[in-house]
């Protein structure tokens, strides 16, 4: 007798988040291989190569050791650990999170995070708190990733042919340029860079260091487009033995165009950090779901349209429109395949059967 569908949300009106979130990234992964067109070089040379990273990824996987007693000792670690990273490469983007305190973002973060405390960061403070705790609040956050950038770009401005970008704030700099940009955050930056280095040169191998599965998902959908060309553009996560370097264009192949093109409109559905999930359904299951069906499938479909803009949701004809009909249809298969009953899902389903013309079902 819950005010709202259990299928959405918790007694206390909050909204479910999904804790596999990276199962997206381990299908897209074991999706079966498809012949991918070869690409020659007439160049014997190496193409030059670009690196792109998560700068706050780096940051949060750093842990404090005991040389870290001041705020400029974190510092020079990532300065290092990103120097690391780009040995190999001619090009690097180190690209920052934005952190507005009113934006859907800030939300996010507020519901993941258990406590924050904001500092007055400066390069000789001393660290008395984990390196968590420093980067628990948004303005603290904000602080460093302009003190740490700006060192970044010092650092590197010395190396011989070698080009840094480093994007924070509402910035883009390098050692000759500067300009502004007004995305929100990195998922929709790091695919921004992205663009931008291939527009310079598109015979560049791109490669992207992140661990967010939402900048897969963009990447995907951008190589599908035909917008990231056939050259190798690779996106690198995990850590250690989890290490995985994935051909983001290889993989389109792989799911297949439109698919690929569904993906960001069925990640939204399935569950993502801003939204809520369906109780009793993990988003592997969602996931493998979505795998299963055929390219021509109009749920496919409907998933495209999604990502693309708005679909109609008004009655036609006392009816649904056929694209929430097709979403209706896959809710239900999922839930049925699960074995789940008595679920608003299921009810709906029922009550649109032709078992209506009849007695109500006992489950409604």
């Amino acid at each position: 007798m819950s005010v709202v569908p259990r299928s959405l949300c918790a007694v206390d009106g909050s909204l479910y988040i999904p804790a596999d979130k990276a199962s997206l990234i381990h299908a897209i992964e074991g999706a079966k291989a498809q012949t991918v067109p070869s690409v020659t070089q007439n160049d014997a040379t190496q193409p030059p190569k670009v690196l792109i990273i998560d700068a706050m990824a780096v940051l949060q996987s750093m842990k404090k050791t005991s040389t870290m007693q001041k705020l400029s000792d974190t510092q020079e670690a990532f300065i290092k650990r990103i120097a690391f990273m780009m040995i190999g490469y001619s090009e690097g983007r180190v690209v920052f999170d934005q952190y507005q305190d009113q934006s859907l973002k800030s939300k996010t973060r507020q519901k993941r995070a258990f406590a924050s405390t904001e500092f007055k960061v400066h390069s000789q403070m001393k660290l008395t708190m984990s390196l968590k705790e420093l980067v628990s609040s948004s303005k603290t956050k904000s602080s460093l990733t302009a003190m740490f950038a700006e060192a970044s770009l010092q650092h590197f401005s010395s190396t011989n042919n070698f080009k840094l970008v480093v994007v924070y704030g509402t910035k883009i700099k390098s050692y000759n340029f500067e300009e502004n940009h007004t995305h929100d955050e990195a998922d929709t930056l790091i695919p921004h860079q992205v663009l931008a280095s291939i527009a310079e040169n598109d015979l560049r191998e791109v490669c992207v260091w992140s661990p967010d599965t939402d900048v897969l998902t963009i990447l995907l959908d951008l190589a599908s487009r035909g917008r990231l060309g056939f050259q190798t553009r690779k996106f690198l996560t995990g850590n250690a033995t989890k290490y995985r370097e994935i051909d983001v264009v290889e993989r389109v192949h792989a799911i297949r165009s439109l698919k690929s093109q569904g993906l960001i409109g069925f990640h939204n559905f399935a569950g993502a950090d801003w939204g809520g999930k369906f109780v009793g359904i993990s988003k592997k299951t969602w996931v493998g779901a979505y795998m299963k069906l055929d390219e021509s499938d109009p749920v496919v479909t409907c998933f495209r349209q999604l990502g693309d803009g708005i679909i109609p949701t008004e009655l036609v004809d006392n009816d649904l429109p056929p694209q929430m009909k097709d979403l209706e249809r896959f809710v239900c298969q999922v839930y049925s395949s699960t074995g789940e009953t008595n679920l608003p899902a299921l009810r709906w389903q029922m009550f649109r059967s032709k078992n209506l013309e009849g007695e109500m079902l006992p489950l409604l």
